[in-house]
């Protein structure tokens, strides 16, 4: 038996007494306690007090540490009601039901065989390829790929992806890094590189997507299997990621289209609405007429509060939105739908959907031009990304552009192993600060501090706005603690409660900071204020689950990512695609919007 005033039980229990065994008793230790002084009856009297004392502590005392609860949405099966599309999709039918391969595949099991994607294949109308902007950081390439998927599908066309995308650095040394990805100098792609971009490794693009949860509901191959089915040679995929007429079997045709046509000086859309009809219920009027034309830029754009400020004037309080967009139909005008980035049109968040009225002679639509095209192969050439907004077109209706959003957020996802050590870091983040709310950071640096357009500065300078953006956060929340949650304009989403309970951060908490900054001594700087960088919280095991890619600094990008998008309060950089990402995954797991803010 231990004599140090410590019993040990069986299962190793330490419960400690306030004296050491075997000397004598505190004048004050006693057997009797102050309760034991009542009768017993008085005892019995008082036990309901007691209990309503009790019941009141639990009720009004605040959880501390919170309740570590699971993002809602974290694990969304592929064919869950939130990810399911809402407007039919490919391998559904018009109530929403699966059918095809996809319903075989919900009762027979098993994975996308050859045979099985050649049947998908099969129920579309060919091929969609574009040249893919290998050149492009992965968060950029993701754009592109969500801006792809969605023009296939208008066109109800298989879109053929890359097999692999390229990571711009490497965490080790080069020869560790291309010994697994393999390596591909800069000259392949020339200029298009910054000039800090030495060497390119390959990385499969299912390391980067779950192409499972895409096939669920969009119909994609990847170039290697676009080969197979045309029994060409894997050797033939091109390393930049620009299709090419060799890619094409004889005896299969090919349709082409340039950015110009694409875009170039017209408004594209996803379909054009019906033809107006004359509506005797609104007169045509040559002064509203005039005052319309006034607020139309370009020859083609309005802002919708313009449209409505002239065409609702004098209409009285029943006067509808829906009335408006007849009346702007009288004048040759039609409402279009999209995202407004708030001045961060970079980041092609999908978060602050917005609609602009557009002259209807400039539309033209993607369906409507290419919808019936007999080719085998439509190829879609050039660059068409960048200075466009998300999904690369606007949308003719609301449902149009939710149903994009809902691919972007439900159905765009990083792989399971990037989601479940993302979910550990936010634990133990949790663990440090207490149990408190965790605060996150996206400092981008790197190529960004030889950028004209981009203030960046030196990291004292940059780490001085950082701060100033973590006091307001820190003072956000105190404020927000107890008010009702708001989340994003999207569909199917639910406020985040992972936070209730759970005390604002304290000043000198620390807080995640995800960056691309390498120099050790600005590393050592950051740490020295509160700083934890993602090295700092990944384990072994965290590292032999990731595997290989996690040395690759577009992977562990992704991670960072997951990361943020968990923080009860989020700083990001405008101009970075990284963390547009993040908004996204924010918007989607109903974080608030409130708690974010740009550096």
């Amino acid at each position: 038996m231990a004599t140090d005033g410590h019993i040990r039980s069986n299962a190793g229990e330490d419960r400690s007494l306030p004296f050491t065994i075997g000397s004598p008793k505190p004048r004050h230790w006693s057997r009797r306690t102050a309760f034991s002084c009542f009768s017993p009856a008085y005892r019995w009297r008082m036990l309901p007090g007691i209990l309503v004392l009790l019941l009141l502590v639990l009720f009004f005392y605040p959880t501390h540490p919170p309740r570590l609860a699971p993002l809602p949405g974290e694990w969304i099966d592929p064919i869950s009601p939130i990810a399911r599309l809402r407007n039919g999709g490919p391998g559904r039918r018009g109530d929403g039901q699966v059918c095809g391969v996809r319903a075989r595949m919900a009762v027979e099991g098993g994975g996308w065989t050859m045979s099985r994607i050649r049947e998908m294949v099969a129920e579309t109308e060919g091929f969609f390829v574009r040249d893919w902007s290998l050149h492009l950081g992965w968060n950029n390439m993701r754009y592109i790929i969500e801006s792809g998927i969605n023009q296939a599908y208008v066109l109800n066309r298989t879109l053929v992806l890359p097999s692999y995308v390229y990571a711009r650095h490497c965490e080790l040394a080069a020869e560790v890094c291309g010994s697994y990805g393999g390596v591909l100098n800069r000259t392949a792609f020339g200029a298009h590189l910054p000039i800090s971009v030495i060497e390119l490794y390959r990385m499969p693009l299912g390391a980067m997507l779950d192409l499972d949860i895409i096939r669920a509901h969009r119909n994609v191959v990847l170039m290697s299997e676009y080969l197979d089915l045309q029994d060409l040679p894997h050797s033939l995929e091109p390393i930049t990621g620009r299709f090419s007429s060799d890619l094409v079997p004889q005896g299969a045709t090919v349709q082409t289209i340039d950015p110009w046509h694409y875009d170039g000086d017209l408004v594209r859309v996803d379909r054009l609405p019906p033809p107006y009809t004359e509506n005797r219920k609104w007169e045509y009027s040559a002064e509203v007429a005039e005052q319309l034309e006034v607020h139309t830029h370009n020859g083609m754009f309005m802002q919708w509060e313009n449209g409505w400020r002239v065409v609702s004037e004098g209409k009285g309080p029943g006067f509808s939105e829906q009335d408006a967009e007849q009346v702007l139909a009288v004048y040759g005008y039609s409402v279009i739908h999209s995202y407004t980035g708030r001045r961060v049109e970079h980041l092609k968040f999908v978060g602050f959907p917005v609609k602009f009225i557009c002259v209807r002679d400039r539309m033209r639509g993607w369906y409507d031009d290419h919808g019936s095209s007999p080719a085998t192969v439509f190829w879609l050439q050039g660059e068409v990304h960048v200075e466009r907004r998300p999904g690369d077109m606007w949308f003719s209706t609301p449902a149009a552009r939710d149903e994009y959003t809902e691919l972007v957020l439900y159905t765009m996802h990083r792989p399971a192993n990037i989601l479940k050590v993302a979910s550990r870091v936010d634990m133990r983040i949790r663990q440090l600060v207490g149990g408190k709310m965790w605060m996150a950071v996206h400092m981008r640096r790197g190529d960004f501090t030889q950028v004209d357009w981009v203030r960046v500065g030196s990291i004292q300078e940059h780490w001085g706005r950082v701060n100033e953006r973590l006091k307001q956060g820190r003072a956000l929340l105190r404020e927000l603690r107890h008010k009702p949650k708001e989340t994003y304009d999207v569909p199917a989403v639910q406020p985040y409660s992972g936070w209730k309970g759970a005390y604002p951060p304290a000043d000198d908490d620390p807080f995640f900071l995800a960056t691309d900054e390498r120099d050790p001594e600005y590393l050592a700087f950051l740490r020295n204020h509160s700083a934890i960088l993602i090295n700092d919280l990944l384990t072994s095991e965290d590292r032999q689950e990731l595997g290989w890619p996690i040395m690759m600094t577009d992977f562990l990008g992704l991670l960072e990512q997951a990361i943020l998008a968990r923080s009860a309060y989020f700083i990001g950089r405008m101009e970075s695609s990284v963390s547009g990402g993040a908004l996204n995954m924010r918007a989607a797991w109903g974080m608030d919007p409130r708690t974010m803010s740009f550096e």
